[in-house]
């Protein structure tokens, strides 16, 4: 079987996505130094987390001295990895607006475009996955982030991400692998949840 990494952000950590894959995958390794609280599946999942971290920041698991470090995480989780799965894009590009979009993409794709190569460098293929669109209710975005001063939206959301994902088919397109295409928008997501599954959401 093959062995992988899941690399994420919350959606990642919080491990049912990773467990689902596993169950569907039995002769595959999966590895990472987190581990799922529910099936115990190893992930590399951090939740908030966005690629300008996964590429630079001094906690992140991928860097040694304050640089970019593959060989040394390989180390770490003790395997070399076959597959690279990263689905980020949420923490990248929530924050942004119809006006500045298109830079936070370029910031977002180059930190994406390390990560690749320096994947690929050490050997593994590398694919990556759409983050679902987020929750169907406009209250599950208020309840997140309008009720703490925020401006997020569900309808800027899915501007932004129908956005993201048109980007990611032209800069992308061999290595996509859309996994949000089965999420049920209402029934998958917790009634205040703007961004995050629930149980059922997760397995789809």
């Amino acid at each position: 079987g093959k062995k992988i990494v899941l690399v994420g952000d919350s959606l990642t950590e919080d491990g049912r996505y990773a467990d689902t894959l596993a169950s569907l995958l039995p002769s595959w390794t999966f590895l990472g130094l987190k581990t799922s609280p529910y099936g115990g599946t190893k992930n590399e999942g951090h939740s908030g987390k966005t690629a300008l971290w996964f590429h630079t920041d001094p906690s992140s698991p991928f860097v040694n001295g304050g640089v970019l470090d593959i060989p040394n995480y390989i180390t770490q989780i003790g395997d070399t990895p076959n597959i690279v799965y990263i689905m980020l894009g949420i923490n990248d590009m929530i924050n942004t607006t119809l006006l500045n979009m298109s830079v936070y993409i370029g910031l977002f794709f180059g930190h994406l475009d390390a990560l690749i190569a320096a994947w690929e460098a050490a050997g593994a293929t590398v694919y990556l996955g759409i983050e679902p669109p987020g929750n169907a209710r406009e209250d599950a975005f208020w309840n997140d982030y309008g009720r703490i001063g925020g401006t997020i939206t569900r309808w800027r959301w899915k501007q932004v991400h129908a956005y993201m994902v048109y980007q990611m088919m032209i800069t992308y397109a061999s290595r996509l692998i859309p996994c949000h295409l089965g999420i049920d928008l209402a029934g998958g997501y917790a009634v205040l949840s703007g961004v995050h599954p629930q149980a059922s959401g997760y397995t789809q």
